[in-house]
């Protein structure tokens, strides 16, 4: 299945950019406060975008693999600012359809010069884990969250900004599968994957360089290129994403501070997998319905993080 070239030059294209830009970046000192260009490049991803989701499985490895049809979605989204602090960064991600139904998305937190960080281990396991001084020196770590506030996955990666262009890659990472395939095959376990975020014209793109790994069998049947373009739109409404979050950003902060809490008291956390096929049962959905029943607004914060912790208790293993 080649990718077809005018659409999906994405490899080639972060290729050069890289290769162009690698002996342009000047290393800070571990000590340096984060560059402001970096700062300025993570707090531009803000704002109203209209999306575009594409990911294509453009090289199989394992003869008689499952195929998989290219993927296409979009809609738009708002990206908020949680926290802008010099070496902290807090973006959260809001889905608002044409009919302006709000959907909580991703959230990416980006803290420069880390000394812990999440790895996702497989089976739905993340281990906490120390940062050595001299591979956080210089760079940003980027989580992130899934759209419960439950970990995903964190990549180390530096800013570079050169010719007029500002990107950041990651290392390579494992994550979960993406919820895109879950219901649809069961034959990998997770994403080794490499993350980049470019600054653009009109907004943004996350591009992704994805491995399909069976992790028992240790090895990687397919290769999968995603592009994701976030382009500013000024047209549309995106109030009810403001009044959401206005009625519900107390709700995901005492969400976020349990799953802080959780974190901290483990060295691994484990959570029950997705059912391969329904996502209801899952504690992603749970939250997101809790979080539009606005009952919560009446509660007291115990009261709130007593609802919040029963709710996630079943999901720990």
């Amino acid at each position: 299945m080649p990718p077809t070239r005018s659409r999906w030059p994405l490899l080639a294209f972060y290729s050069l950019l890289l290769a162009a830009l690698s002996g342009c970046q000047t290393l800070p000192n571990a000590a340096d406060a984060p560059p402001a260009a970096d700062r300025a490049a993570i707090l531009a991803m803000a704002g109203g975008y209209q999306v575009s989701f594409q990911f294509q499985q453009d090289m199989v490895f394992v003869p008689g693999s499952m195929a998989s049809d290219d993927y296409h979605s979009g809609g738009q989204e708002l990206v908020l600012v949680l926290r802008d602090q010099p070496d902290h960064i807090v973006l959260q991600h809001l889905l608002v359809s044409g009919r302006g139904h709000v959907t909580k998305h991703w959230r990416q937190e980006w803290i420069w010069q880390p000394q812990q960080r999440w790895r996702y281990l497989g089976g739905y396991r993340w281990a906490n884990e120390p940062v050595a001084a001299t591979e956080a020196a210089g760079r940003w770590l980027q989580t992130v969250w899934q759209v419960d506030d439950s970990p995903r996955y964190a990549g180390l990666g530096r800013w570079q900004h050169a010719h007029g262009v500002s990107q950041w890659v990651s290392e390579s990472t494992l994550r979960p599968l993406p919820r895109r395939e879950h219901s649809v095959r069961q034959d990998y376990d997770a994403l080794i994957s490499i993350n980049r975020h470019v600054l653009t014209a009109d907004g943004w793109v996350h591009g992704q360089d994805n491995l399909k790994w069976q992790q028992q069998a240790d090895r990687v049947i397919a290769h999968e290129s995603g592009l994701n373009h976030y382009r500013r739109d000024d047209q549309f409404d995106f109030e009810p994403a403001q009044r959401y979050w206005a009625q519900t950003a107390r709700y995901w902060a005492a969400v976020r501070e349990h799953w802080a809490q959780l974190l901290a008291q483990r060295p691994q956390l484990v959570l029950a997998p997705h059912d391969p096929v329904e996502l209801a049962g899952s504690h992603l959905m749970a939250l997101l319905i809790d979080a539009n029943d606005l009952s919560h607004q009446q509660l007291d914060d115990d009261a709130l993080r007593a609802r919040i912790a029963a709710l996630i208790a079943p999901y720990l293993r």
